[in-house]
């Protein structure tokens, strides 16, 4: 089975736009080996290949969903996603991480709040409650309700204590901290800038945050106080007309306006190119508007990322639907260009460096095919 990297590319596309579905007793066994799953077993980060003697490989992170075509099979040699009972991709996992079997002093499971996220990164979240979903309104795209569901209040010193040990065993090169949703005014920027605080009191390491755009931006510099080195505030839904149908709290009544006063405030703080953004294909936009989404997140001072909607097994995802690959190829090279006319090349930074890279094909097409 031999691949152009272009085809690969297209492959990546494709897994990502359509999800993979995976049998429980094979994904028992996963856990048992791997680095899977993520997000409450909602999630899939692996490499895929042409095979195994391939020398290209790509990261690639998907979701779990029973509405594919692509299954994830072994055999005796090599894992595998097959497609209309042929083998489409070889698969390579990370290995399990020691430190998924610790549990914390209120007997908790690290990684639940601590995973080993692409090339060798490492991603916390300081509080996985989200309170739209305590409220019954979590947005229809959400691919993580399995994980929130797992929520236990605050992890800022459990993260804490914990982290030199995963230093020590993984050395990894980003940290990412990410704030759930909360219910305050500074939607978890106090408890991101705490924690990024007492990592840095451990590792020079890069520490990136995430959270949802604020309204009063004077809690951003707790942010670059407590060492945080890049920031990510992901819109999901651009297109004024479906922000509220899609995400039917809080989260839907923030302005385009709020966004991009935090982009620019963020990007005066921590520099261009440390900031980013992600929203989401396949929630009955329009080409145009996501095409709307990146010039305005560059206009702002923040990176744009595009991810495919994928219908997650127990989301909320009625009247959505994955767009076809063909479309997702054609909004990457649309998207590629326009980064291209800014003068502006993706992920290309020290402190952001491959992240983006598994979580959609920007990187790859704007390489490859555009």
């Amino acid at each position: 089975m031999r691949k152009s990297v272009m085809e690969l590319v297209r492959n990546k596309i494709e897994i990502q736009s359509r999800g993979v579905s995976v049998g429980k007793g094979l994904l028992s066994e996963m856990i048992k080996l791997f680095n899977v799953p993520w997000a409450g077993g909602t999630c899939l980060l692996f490499e895929i290949s042409a095979g195994h003697s391939s020398k290209t490989s790509l990261a690639c992170f998907t979701f779990i969903t029973d509405r594919t075509p692509f299954k994830v099979k072994r055999d005796a040699e090599e894992w595998f996603i097959e497609k209309g009972g042929r083998r489409y991709v070889t698969l390579r996992f990370s290995p399990r991480p020691e430190f998924y079997g610790l549990t914390t002093g209120r007997g908790r499971a690290v990684r639940e709040f601590i995973t080993l996220g692409e090339y060798g990164s490492v991603r916390c979240s300081v509080s996985n409650r989200c309170r739209y979903i305590e409220a019954g309104k979590g947005c229809g795209f959400c691919a993580h309700q399995a994980w929130w569901n797992e929520g236990d209040g605050d992890t800022v010193d459990e993260i804490a204590r914990e982290m030199p040990g995963i230093l020590n065993e993984v050395g990894p090169d980003r940290i990412f901290l990410n704030s759930g949703t909360a219910n305050s005014r500074d939607k978890g920027i106090l408890l991101l800038s705490e924690a990024a605080g007492k990592i840095k009191n451990n590792t020079s390491v890069p520490v990136i945050a995430g959270f949802e755009a604020v309204r009063d931006t004077g809690f951003l510099e707790t942010l670059k106080a407590g060492g945080v080195d890049a920031v990510y505030i992901n819109l999901e839904a651009f297109d004024p007309g479906l922000r509220k149908s899609v995400m039917p709290n809080a989260k839907g009544q923030i302005p385009l306006s709020q966004y991009a006063r935090n982009w620019h405030w963020c990007a005066e703080l921590f520099g261009h190119g440390n900031v980013y953004t992600t929203a989401i294909a396949g929630l009955g936009e329009s080409d145009e508007s996501l095409f709307d989404f990146a010039r305005a997140a560059l206009d702002a001072g923040a990176f744009p990322v595009l991810l495919p909607f994928t219908p997650i097994v127990g989301a909320r995802s009625a009247g959505f639907h994955p767009p076809s690959p063909a479309r997702m190829e054609h909004l990457y090279i649309g998207i590629s260009r326009i980064y291209s006319r800014y003068g502006m090349e993706p992920f290309f930074n020290d402190v952001l460096g491959r992240s983006g890279d598994a979580f959609g094909a920007l990187k790859e097409v704007h390489e490859y095919l555009s």
